[in-house]
């Protein structure tokens, strides 16, 4: 029986932007009727904080304020040295 969310040891198998990153759907324990409707999902190639709008916003009613997201934070700080990003 397949996995309802793929877990963090497979995160090499992710496409895209999430290749060797445990993606936000993961992160954040969306389900799959949840991540299988989110921009984020079905554009891996950009990170769910560049996408216009998420299911985060849309169905989990969660203001995008990604700043202050544990996806952002740990994704992000890994791109850049702006040490910013954690405040």
């Amino acid at each position: 029986m397949p996995q309802e969310n793929p877990t963090p040891v497979e995160a090499n198998e992710y496409p895209g932007y999430w290749r060797g990153k445990t993606p936000c759907w993961v992160m954040l324990g969306c389900s799959k009727y949840v991540y299988k409707r989110c921009a984020a999902y079905l554009h891996p190639e950009t990170p769910c904080w560049e996408q216009e709008v998420t299911c985060c916003e849309e169905i989990l009613q969660i203001p995008k304020d990604c700043r202050h997201c544990i996806v952002y934070k740990v994704n992000h700080y890994q791109e850049t040295t702006d040490t910013a990003a954690f405040y």
